[in-house]
């Protein structure tokens, strides 16, 4: 979380973070930068729900899409291998 990381005296107004995961890091956003309007966006549709349970109470814009260049459809790519359901991609991915 590099929010955290670093101890920045900045007041956004608008954040937006790809890639919402399970929806922690937002939660913490919205912590840290209580005036802000914060967008997130998430692509793997297997993580909906789960993030949608964990924001319910959030002023959190949940956004089911991936974002890219330009709007299509697109295959949606789980990483195999690792214990790591956040390493998912729109793009394959070669060894």
């Amino acid at each position: 979380m590099v929010y955290n990381t670093f101890n920045l005296d900045i007041n956004p107004k608008i954040i937006i973070e790809v890639g919402t995961h399970g929806g922690g890091e937002a939660l913490s956003l919205q912590e840290k930068y209580k005036n802000a309007i914060i967008y997130t966006y998430e692509a793997d549709i297997n993580k909906h729900q789960r993030i949608e349970n964990n924001l319910i109470n959030s002023k959190i814009n949940f956004c089911k899409i991936g974002l890219g260049k330009e709007e299509s459809e697109v295959p949606f790519y789980k990483f195999i291998g690792y214990e790591n359901d956040g390493a998912d991609s729109l793009f394959p991915r070669y060894n």
